[in-house]
């Protein structure tokens, strides 16, 4: 395996993992956020924490849909393909 296609794996991947961890914070900050205002009694509205929960899960959505073309076609990232390997028909 060339070294395009181990990092077009790894790349995907880890965004994938990215997606997940901003996802779950921005899940967790929320429920902390509502327990907070549930206590104190200000709004628990805060657009801020739907940002990052958003984006957490965009960023997922992203990293799968890379991850799934790098399977699908591991030459489909790469600029260089080895002289050796047949171009894709």
């Amino acid at each position: 395996m060339r070294v395009e296609r181990k990092m077009s794996h790894l790349l995907a991947g880890a965004t994938v993992v990215l997606g997940v961890v901003v996802t779950i914070a921005g899940g967790g900050a929320m429920v902390t956020h509502g327990m907070i205002a549930d206590e104190t009694g200000i709004s628990g509205w805060n657009p801020w924490l739907w940002l990052i929960l958003v984006a957490g899960a965009a960023t997922l959505l992203v990293g799968v849909l890379q991850l799934a073309a790098v399977l699908r076609d591991p030459t489909s990232f790469a600029e260089a393909r080895d002289p050796e390997t047949p171009a894709p028909s």
